[in-house]
């Protein structure tokens, strides 16, 4: 099975939304496991994020945010940095891992913002994950 890694510097939104997606567009056709980290965090899910996710089918309460310690001890075959700022504060894996960007911006509490995030996610961020796992 392969792991993939979304890492953010917080972990409210684009992580969260980032891993739900590729989780129910990707992961659910090939065996590849899907986390979404934050360099940070508050505890907290933007309320948007769970509302766009519900409306697309997903099972939010399985959700939380995750912090970037928390799953450093796996094996990763991809991360793929979310932000600028962890594109610049990505740390160093034990193994070679191939290492991706894609910045979205800080959604904060922005429906429209949280809504293009989501529709980014699904036009360019799976097909760059697929095309990265082939």
């Amino acid at each position: 099975m392969k792991n993939v890694l979304l890492l953010s510097a917080g972990n409210p939104c684009r992580a969260i939304v980032a891993e739900a997606l590729c989780n129910k567009y990707i992961a659910t056709r090939e065996p590849i496991n899907i986390i979404g980290a934050g360099m940070s965090n508050n505890g907290t899910i933007n309320e948007y994020a769970l509302d766009i996710l519900e409306k697309e089918g997903i099972d939010t309460k399985k959700l939380k945010p995750k912090m970037l310690d928390e799953v450093m001890d796996k094996a990763y075959d991809l991360v793929v940095t979310l932000c600028d700022h962890s594109k610049e504060h990505c740390p160093v894996f034990p193994h070679s891992v191939s290492t991706i960007h894609m910045g979205f911006p800080v959604i904060e509490d922005d429906k429209a913002a949280c809504e293009e995030l989501f529709e980014k996610v699904k036009a360019k961020l799976i097909p760059l994950i697929r095309s990265e796992l082939s």
